[in-house]
């Protein structure tokens, strides 16, 4: 799952806005990551393969999803409640041709989503093992009900999660840039260290 949801922000968010000041640099940056998610989110929704050639980094995970329009459906719903986030630009400090702005993310609770929905991903993978369904059976519908657990449970409790930010920025031919270091750092925060939650799971 994390996976998945680094490979939606990954290829959007590495874009840097070039502008005349850091702030309108960091607006524009997040504004045109939200608009991509949402454009993503559309192509998924309607369920076909071709959408996931959408997904910049996806690579070999894409065959998971192949022929189950239900589960690409369903990735279409999350990269729609990732859109979704919230910022707001604070302080910004220049020293010649290097800012930084601060920034603060509000989002929804994704890490302790996916901990909770990988809780209930075993327990379902054996129940569906014991109705007699097959290997790729069981692997198309978990694919489904992680997704749709991992929502279910990030959203419950509105934007809870949320975390200030700096984002560091380098002038080149008069305009303002993100710093690659920095893209990381709004990763983590769009997707509530999602990624994290993930790596940690026993």
């Amino acid at each position: 799952i994390a996976g998945i949801a680094m490979a939606l922000v990954v290829g959007v968010s590495l874009v840097g806005c070039g502008t005349a000041s850091p702030d309108k640099a960091a607006d524009k940056t997040l504004k045109e990551l939200q608009s991509s998610l949402k454009s993503i989110a559309k192509e998924l929704k309607e369920g076909k393969d071709s959408s996931l050639d959408k997904i910049p980094g996806l690579g070999a995970v894409a065959s998971a999803y192949k022929g189950n329009s239900d589960a690409i459906k369903v990735l279409g719903e999350f990269a729609d409640k990732m859109s979704e986030f919230e910022f707001k630009i604070g302080d910004v400090k220049k020293d010649g041709d290097r800012a930084t702005v601060k920034v603060t993310i509000k989002t929804y609770d994704f890490g302790n989503g996916v901990k909770k929905a990988a809780e209930n991903a075993k327990s379902k993978a054996e129940s569906l093992a014991k109705e007699g369904k097959s290997a790729q059976e069981i692997q198309k519908q978990i694919l489904v009900d992680v997704f749709k657990d991992m929502i279910s449970n990030a959203t419950d409790g509105g934007m809870s999660f949320s975390r200030e930010i700096e984002i560091k920025m380098t002038k080149t031919n008069k305009e303002w840039k993100i710093d690659t270091m920095s893209v990381v750092d709004i990763n983590n925060a769009v997707l509530a260290d999602m990624q994290k939650a993930a790596a940690n799971l026993k």
